[in-house]
């Protein structure tokens, strides 16, 4: 047990591998649950509703690239698009509001500087 609690201190890539196969055994039985779920009517998984913004991402996409909304849950597509709309309009309506062209050309030369890095 020392060995192992050793080895993650030390290696990340070990820290890594744990952390994903956790996530892994997470998922499948976020998974199992759901099909209690749908097949059984068991109580309906919390964790379902992770999965959301991957799904609404998913449809974007396929939106995108064939030109229709996907019917399987297009109410997380729409929430999607809002939530990232009205994030855009509150940012663009700050950085208007806040900054003066002086800032602008201060940021300019910041901004170069991070790109060469």
């Amino acid at each position: 047990m020392n060995q192992m609690l050793l080895r993650l201190k030390q290696d990340s890539q070990a820290v890594r591998a744990v952390v994903q196969g956790a996530f892994l055994l997470l998922c499948a039985w976020i998974g199992v649950a759901f099909v209690l779920f749908m097949e059984r009517g068991a109580a309906h998984p919390a964790g379902a509703e992770g999965f959301l913004p991957i799904a609404a991402l998913l449809s974007l996409k396929h939106w995108i690239v064939t030109g229709r909304i996907h019917g399987f849950h297009p109410a997380g597509l729409f929430i999607f698009l809002a939530v990232a709309g009205t994030g855009l309009a509150m940012l663009t309506g700050h950085w208007r509001t806040s900054l003066t062209p002086g800032d602008y050309q201060e940021l300019i030369p910041a901004a170069e500087g991070l790109a060469r890095r």
